[in-house]
């Protein structure tokens, strides 16, 4: 239930469908003759688009959340790196059969630093496929990318069935159960 909570929840705030919903309802509201819904709805999907591509509103926002706590120091050893999943282009790489990065794939990189300066490390790579039509969840793809990256496949251990964030989280708590003395990065 909270997976399709959670995609009803974005599809409808994301700034680009929310000004699609927007302008659906103008001119739904000029079909009717009302033209004050028309004007409002059009002069909001205009503002919601204009803010969102022609400034820097979103990294504005994003900001204050992404220097809230400072970056980690490394501990002297970790036993496992915990990657969720969302940082690969599913669909690119199910067609190239590469290992294509999106904007979150930063995390993907860092964990292959984090596998190279932990040699003996295990990394849980942890996504699925989201939807319908996403092509290969991370979990898929992370293999090539890892074993171009010099991290072998011995060491990595995959949870291929989670399609958000919270899947991800609990699906990996199931997988991977920490012993007590190790040290685990995520």
């Amino acid at each position: 239930m909270i997976y399709y909570l959670s995609k009803i929840f974005w599809l409808l705030v994301q700034p680009l469908n929310l000004a699609i919903i927007l302008l659906l309802v103008a001119l739904l509201a000029a079909l009717v003759g009302r033209k004050k819904l028309f004007v409002t709805g059009s002069g909001l999907a205009f503002l919601i688009l204009a803010l969102s591509t022609w400034t820097s509103l979103g990294a504005l926002m994003l900001n204050p959340l992404e220097e809230r706590f400072p970056r980690p120091l490394l501990p002297e050893k970790a036993d496992g790196i915990v990657v969720l999943g969302g940082g690969m282009e599913g669909a690119v790489n199910f067609v190239r059969g590469g290992y294509e990065l999106s904007a979150s794939g930063d995390r993907m990189l860092a964990a292959a630093v984090l596998a190279r300066h932990f040699p003996t490390a295990k990394v849980v790579i942890s996504g699925g496929i989201a939807m319908i039509g996403d092509g290969e969840g991370d979990a898929e793809t992370a293999p090539r990318l890892f074993a171009a990256l010099g991290v072998t496949a011995d060491r990595l251990i995959l949870e291929k069935e989670s399609r958000n964030t919270y899947e991800n989280a609990a699906f990996t708590r199931e997988l991977v159960t920490p012993k007590p003395g190790e040290t685990w990065l995520r």
